[in-house]
């Protein structure tokens, strides 16, 4: 858990933010993190399998329900600062009793200046009551920047005590953007189990564990083809564009050094037949990356907010498994009002 990270839940509970809402899946991490910013604090553990734990050894101490558990720990605030921690408790946050007692503590450590109590929620799903949402600040775990990458990559290799080339670091540090560090260390684990050594052919076996990604997400599908630049008919100028930007993504790292400009996306509107989807895999094969089809039929949800929820989980998903081309389906579906038959496509690349 970087400093920076650290230093941000640590302000947010000294501002008597008095519930947070961490979305992580990792809860070692979480853990960590929670225990150097409360180093003087008495920090109290939930699991719904164990009731309460043991925050330090994870040993279970006391069997109970959440609404037990609340009870018997929002007292004390009154005689230490304490960091109460729930864990994987999204689905009982809608019940009445959980909802006033979580109220309670919150409106004690806002309001009472004899009461520190601090609520620590950890999930990868995210459920906010609507009679909580003015209590509680999400706080995202962000994603390790390129710059970051190199550092975890220097250190598994001097823990290893092996040598890897500065080119081969600068490339396989692009292919991790949007992973997070766990999936970072798991894969470079993987890559030196399978070959004793960390290479440019491992960017290969990156791109084959971002694509576990997609097929658990059920949003997304890797799309497979045969066809390249070649199989398009006309579209002269479109296909010089992409030959040059295929160049740049080529040596990216040493283009972005040098300023020059990354490839972006493009629009492609037209009647069925015209060639939309046949430029999508034709990218794909002239960039070699792989080829992620997105269908915005599948984003559209029936609640309020369910479609928007899948469309920044689906964004977020093509950024972890990047580069890649992210072809973008029927979007014409994401309008209100916009009906017909058409076969209008969006077709992007995201990197």
């Amino acid at each position: 858990m970087k400093s920076n990270t650290v230093n941000m839940l640590a302000s947010y509970i000294d501002a008597l933010r008095p519930i947070i809402y961490i979305n992580h899946f990792d809860f070692h991490v979480i853990d960590e993190a929670i225990a150097k910013v409360g180093e003087a604090a008495k920090c109290v553990e939930f699991n719904n399998a164990l009731g309460l734990v043991d925050f330090q050894t994870k040993s279970p101490m006391r069997e109970c329900n959440l609404e037990g558990f609340l009870r018997l720990t929002m007292d004390d605030g009154f005689e230490n600062e304490t960091f109460i921690v729930l864990k994987d408790v999204h689905g009982e946050l809608n019940d009445p009793k959980i909802i006033a007692l979580l109220k309670k503590i919150a409106e004690n450590n806002l309001y009472n200046d004899n009461y520190h109590e601090t609520i620590i929620i950890v999930s990868e799903i995210t459920v906010i009551p609507r009679e909580l949402e003015n209590y509680i600040t999400i706080f995202d775990i962000p994603l390790p920047t390129v710059e970051e990458i190199r550092e975890l990559i220097y250190d598994f290799i001097d823990d290893l005590n092996i040598n890897v080339e500065e080119d081969v670091i600068s490339e396989i540090a692009l292919s991790f953007k949007g992973l997070n560090e766990f999936q970072i260390k798991q894969i470079l684990n993987l890559a030196y189990q399978d070959g004793g050594s960390i290479d440019k052919n491992d960017k290969l076996l990156i791109l084959r564990e971002k694509e576990q990604f997609i097929k658990k997400s059920g949003m997304l599908e890797i799309v497979n083809f045969t066809e390249t630049i070649d199989d398009i008919g006309g579209l002269e100028n479109l296909k010089k564009w992409l030959t040059r930007k295929a160049k740049v993504f080529a040596s990216l790292d040493k283009a972005i050094k040098f300023g020059v400009d990354v490839p972006k996306g493009i629009m492609i509107i037209g009647m069925p037949g015209c060639g939309k989807s046949l430029t999508a895999k034709a990218t794909a094969s002239l960039f070699e990356i792989p080829l992620v089809r997105l269908d915005v039929g599948r984003l559209l949800g029936k609640y309020v907010g369910e479609s928007e929820d899948n469309m920044r989980r689906a964004l977020k998903l093509s950024e972890a498994i990047s580069p890649c081309v992210l072809w973008i389906d029927e979007i014409e579906k994401a309008f209100a009002g916009v009906g017909g038959e058409g076969g209008g496509k969006f077709e992007t690349k995201a990197q």
